[in-house]
């Protein structure tokens, strides 16, 4: 692994910068972090304090508590109707160490690794660690920043060992659909040695209540060398409580649990047990996110569509909204700068997501409604002032 070649996460370093000028007393308002506006839920809180109370605060199995892994497969099962086994399910602290240990097992020397660009950067700072060449599939406008079996096929080789899937997606809100999933099992069937990453982090949070979450899982040809990453971050408001899980192969799982002793021991007992209550409580509070998610993405894109020269897609999940300021000539890395400096205002630069993006910015949805109106109006007197 070449650590050297491990980049940042450009949205904690617009965080990092927000906090500091919010503590010098600027009016900072944050679009920038993908984290939810609310609290953690009460039930969920109360677990891990219960946790604490009795002493369930020691070592668990390096790949998670039993009853959790069970919990996370009949989930899994009832909502995609797979056939996931418990031994499949891993639990990590945070979801960010599956996608590593993925990149790290499929990579090495003399492999390609293909991920969406735009996409998180961890997947292409993760796949040049790993020694592999970081192939990057050009996500287009025209088909709604989705994953297409033409797109991908010009780039797949017999060097490929990993396909790097996220829907709904980060940064634009694109969502797979069943389609876009059986044309590119269909290609695949072509080259056996490629396995395919899932990311679907966001998956609770479809806009439109007419469609389902397309899952990886619904594909019974890729069951069989699907990695899926998903966790309780997002869907629960627990980013910083680092909790996630994934499903993998069972020829990959002894390889995993190698990694979670050497790096980790084990997650968090306690967060566990947090997790646990989550998993069977009431999903009424993913509900409400949901819906105010979708209400908010509406408005953004709504507002930047107004916009002489900018244009937008409505987003169809997760809670970003990707602006292309081209038809203005601006760069989104100036515009982050200038934004944070001149209108209090923090978005991330669509670069920091990759090439693809230089002439976007990525805006979040989690922050309150008075928030983003205030921020839209900021925004708008910007561009009135800089035409």
């Amino acid at each position: 692994m070449l650590v050297n070649l491990l980049e940042n996460e450009s949205a904690l370093e617009v965080l990092e910068r927000a906090v500091v000028l919010r503590n010098q007393g600027r009016p900072i308002i944050n679009l920038g972090v993908g984290q939810p506006d609310t609290h953690t839920p009460p039930h969920i809180c109360a677990a891990a304090i219960r946790a604490i109370e009795e002493g369930k605060h020691g070592y668990t199995p390096p790949l998670g508590l039993p009853e959790l892994r069970e919990l996370v497969a009949n989930y899994a099962n009832e909502r995609f109707g797979a056939d996931v086994k418990t031994q499949q399910v891993i639990v990590t602290p945070g979801a960010k160490p599956a996608i590593a240990w993925g990149i790290l097992i499929c990579g090495g020397d003399g492999t390609e690794i293909i991920y969406p660009d735009p996409g998180f950067p961890i997947y292409a700072s993760m796949a040049r660690a790993s020694g592999a060449r970081a192939v990057p599939l050009s996500l287009s406008a025209k088909n709604e920043f989705s994953m297409t079996a033409e797109e991908l096929l010009p780039l797949l080789t017999k060097s490929t060992r990993l396909l790097i899937v996220n829907s709904p997606h980060n940064p634009t809100g694109s969502i797979m659909k069943a389609s876009h999933w059986q044309g590119i099992a269909e290609l695949l069937k072509n080259y056996p040695k490629v396995t395919v990453l899932s990311d679907e982090i966001y998956s609770d949070f479809i806009f439109d209540d007419k469609i389902r979450h397309s899952s990886i899982l619904s594909v019974p040809s890729l069951q069989n060398r699907a990695i899926l990453v998903q966790g309780w971050s997002k869907s629960f408001a627990m980013t910083g409580w680092r909790l996630g899980w994934s499903l993998w192969p069972q020829h990959l799982v002894s390889q995993v649990f190698s990694l979670a002793v050497n790096v980790y021991s084990c997650p968090s007992s306690i967060v566990q047990y947090a997790g646990i209550a989550a998993l069977t409580g009431s999903r009424e509070p993913i509900d409400v996110m949901r819906k105010n998610f979708a209400r908010r993405a509406k408005l953004i894109s709504d507002a930047f569509n107004a916009i002489e020269g900018v244009s937008c897609i409505e987003p169809r999940g997760a809670f970003y909204v990707y602006p292309d300021l081209s038809g203005r000539g601006l760069l989104g890395e100036e515009v982050q700068n200038r934004w944070l400096s001149e209108i209090d205002v923090a978005v991330v630069a669509g670069i920091g997501f990759g090439a693809t993006g230089k002439h976007s910015i990525r805006l979040s949805c989690a922050a309150s409604d008075k928030e983003i109106s205030e921020a839209l109006r900021r925004i708008n007197e910007w561009f009135q002032k800089n035409p």
